[in-house]
C-alpha cells in the first residue's frame, strides 16, 4: 500500500488520539487507575493481598517480585480494560454523526472499511497508552514495596501478553456498539456492562470450568476462548502454585487480623502454548469489526430504515381540495393587524431548573417507564433487587444531561438566552438532583421508615449521585465516564460491599457514614466544573 493510502488512516488515528489527550477524561482515568493499582497491591506487612491461596490452614501469598507485581497489574489490567477502557473510547462515530462530520464523511471516497478501520486503530492506540500507564503504576508499586532484583522481562513480558489481546477485542466491540441502532446511545453504555459480565467473564470462566467458585477448582481447562484474558489469569495463577494449595484467589481479599505469609514464588512462564492463546483471542477482534462494516450505513440517510406511512386516499385527496382552496381564495386586506405582546426576558434559575428537569425526563425516552416502575417498586419490595434497578436504570437518564448541549454542537445557542442561569453547571445540577429526588421519594420513605440515620444516607447518596454524574458529565463532556465508574460502584454496592452503597440501600449491612464520602467527591466535582466554568468566563 502506497504512503497516499495510508495517509487518511494516519490522519484520522491522529486526530482522535490528539482529541482524547486534551480531554479532562485521561487525568481522571489516570487518578482512578493509580487509586485502583496501590488499592490492588496493598502493604505486604499488612492483612490484604491480591493473591492468595491457604495450605495446611495457613494464608500465603506471593513475596513482593518484579513477576508478581507485574502478573497483579495485568490481572487488573484485564478487568479495567474492558469495563472502563469501553466508556473512555466508544461513541466517536456517534460523535461524528451528531456533530455533522459524517454527512461531510459520506461526501467523500472514504470507504466503510478505512473508516472504521481508523476507528479501530485509534481506539486500540488509546487504550494502549493506558495499558502502559497502568504499568508504570505497578513500577511504582514494586519501588514501594518490591522485594528482590527487578527484572524487565519478568515484569513487563507475560503483562503484555495478557492485555494486549484485550485492547483489541474491546476496541472492535466499542466500534459495533457505536454503528448498532439500540446499542450506539445512551442504553448501550448499560447494555456493555451487562455484556463484560456475561460474555467476556462468565462465559469464558464456565468454559474452563471455573464457573461458580474458581477458588475451589483445583484445576482449570486451557481457556481456549477468553478475550478479556481473566480466565487465562486464573490458568495461568494455578501453574505457579503448590499442588496442594486450596482456596486459591486472585483478587484483592481482606483476611481481618489473619496472618499473610508471604513465600517465594516462581512467576509465569511465556510459553508458546500462552501466545498462541492470546494471539487467537487477539485475531477474534477481526469478526466484531467485519459485523461493524457490514452494519454501518456510511452516514447516508437513503440507508436508514425508514418506514413512513402513506396517507390514504381519503387523506390526499383532503390535502389535493385544501391547497386549491389556499391557491384560489382572495387575500382578506380587512383583516386588522395583530400586536404582538411585547416580551421581556427575565433570567430566572427556578423556571431554568423546571424546564431542565421536564427535558430530561422527555429526553428519556421508552426507559422512563421502566425507571417509574422501578422507583415505586424499590419503596415497596424487600432486598436489594428492585432498588438496584432503579439505581441502575437512573444511569442513561441522567449521564448525559450536563453535556447534553455540547454533544449536540448546540452549546453557544443555549448558553447564549438572556434567560439562561449563570452557571450551568449549577442549574445542571438542580435538575438532575430534582429528577433523581422526585424518582427517589419512594425508596427515601423506605431507608427512613427503618430509621432516620438510613434515610438522610438515602437522600445524601441521591444528591451525591447528581452532584458526580453533573460534575464528571461536564468535566469530560459527555456521560461515557460517569456510567463507567458508576456501574462499577453500583455492581460492588449490589455484590454487599458497604463501602460502596451510596445510598445504603443495596448491601445486606449498610453503613451510612459511606455516604458522606459520596457526598464530599459530588461536592468536590461539581466545585471543579464552576471552577472551570468561571475560568472561562474570565479568559
Amino acid at each position: 500500500m502506497s504512503a497516499s493510502a495510508w495517509a487518511p488512516l494516519r490522519a484520522q488515528v491522529g486526530a482522535e488520539i490528539r482529541m482524547r489527550l486534551r480531554s479532562i477524561a485521561l487525568p481522571i482515568a489516570l487518578v482512578a487507575l493509580c487509586a485502583a493499582t496501590f488499592f490492588w497491591i496493598p502493604d505486604p506487612g499488612g492483612h490484604a493481598a491480591s493473591l492468595t491461596w491457604e495450605i495446611g490452614g495457613r494464608i500465603q501469598a506471593p513475596a513482593y517480585s518484579a513477576a508478581y507485581v507485574g502478573l497483579s497489574v495485568a490481572i487488573l489490567s484485564c478487568m479495567l480494560l474492558p469495563l472502563g477502557g469501553f466508556y473512555l473510547v466508544a461513541g466517536s462515530v456517534r460523535r461524528d454523526r451528531e456533530r455533522g462530520i459524517g454527512a461531510i464523511l459520506a461526501a467523500t471516497p472514504l470507504s466503510k472499511a478505512a473508516y472504521l478501520g481508523g476507528k479501530f486503530a485509534a481506539h486500540a492506540a488509546y487504550l494502549l497508552v493506558l495499558d502502559v500507564l497502568a504499568l508504570l503504576t505497578g513500577l511504582v508499586a514494586f519501588l514501594r514495596y518490591g522485594a528482590g532484583t527487578f527484572m524487565l522481562s519478568a515484569f513487563a513480558g507475560p503483562y503484555f501478553v495478557l492485555t494486549v489481546p484485550v485492547i483489541a477485542v474491546v476496541a472492535s466491540l466499542a466500534v459495533v456498539f457505536d454503528v448498532t441502532p439500540g446499542l450506539r446511545g445512551r442504553g448501550g453504555l448499560v447494555i456493555w456492562f451487562f455484556f463484560f459480565l456475561f460474555a467476556l467473564v462468565r462465559l469464558p470462566l464456565s468454559l474452563a470450568g471455573a464457573e461458580d467458585d474458581p477458588s475451589e477448582a483445583k484445576t482449570i481447562s486451557r481457556p481456549v476462548f477468553d478475550p478479556a484474558g481473566i480466565a487465562t489469569d486464573q490458568w495461568v495463577v494455578r501453574d505457579t502454585i503448590p499442588k496442594e494449595a486450596t482456596r486459591v484467589s486472585a483478587g484483592h481479599v481482606v483476611y481481618g487480623q489473619r496472618t499473610i505469609e508471604h513465600v517465594p514464588w516462581k512467576g509465569i512462564r511465556v510459553t508458546r502454548e500462552l501466545v498462541a492463546m492470546r494471539s487467537a483471542n487477539a485475531l477474534l477482534a477481526a469478526i466484531p469489526l467485519a459485523i461493524a462494516i457490514l452494519v454501518f450505513d456510511r452516514f447516508d440517510p437513503a440507508r436508514r430504515r425508514r418506514r413512513a406511512r402513506k396517507p390514504g386516499r381519503l387523506a390526499r385527496l383532503g390535502a389535493r381540495i385544501a391547497r386549491r382552496r389556499r391557491e384560489t381564495a382572495a387575500p382578506d386586506l380587512s383583516a386588522s393587524a395583530v400586536t404582538l405582546t411585547p416580551v421581556s426576558p427575565r433570567p430566572s434559575t427556578r423556571f431554568a431548573v423546571l424546564a431542565e428537569a421536564r427535558l430530561i425526563w422527555e429526553s428519556a425516552s421508552w426507559i422512563k417507564w421502566p425507571l417509574a416502575v422501578s422507583a415505586m417498586l424499590a419503596g415497596l419490595l424487600p432486598g436489594n433487587l428492585a432498588q438496584g434497578a432503579f439505581l441502575l436504570l437512573l444511569v442513561p437518564v441522567v449521564s448525559e444531561a450536563a453535556a447534553r448541549e455540547k454533544l449536540a454542537g448546540a452549546g453557544a445557542l443555549v448558553f447564549s438566552q438572556p434567560g439562561v442561569p449563570r452557571s450551568p453547571a449549577l442549574w445542571k445540577f438542580g435538575a438532575v438532583a430534582l429528577v433523581v429526588l422526585a424518582l427517589g421519594a419512594p425508596l427515601f420513605v423506605r431507608s427512613l421508615l427503618v430509621s432516620p440515620v438510613r434515610g438522610l444516607a438515602c437522600a445524601g447518596g441521591l444528591l451525591a449521585l447528581a452532584a458526580i454524574s453533573v460534575g464528571m458529565g461536564s468535566l469530560s463532556g459527555g456521560g461515557k465516564l460517569f456510567t463507567g465508574i458508576y456501574l462499577a460502584v453500583w455492581y460492588l454496592g449490589l455484590s454487599n460491599l458497604a463501602a460502596a452503597d451510596f445510598t445504603s440501600a443495596l448491601s445486606a449491612n449498610p453503613e451510612p457514614v459511606y455516604c458522606l464520602i459520596y457526598i464530599c467527591v459530588g461536592a468536590g466535582h461539581l466545585a471543579a466544573a464552576v471552577g472551570r466554568e468561571r475560568l472561562r468566563t474570565v479568559s
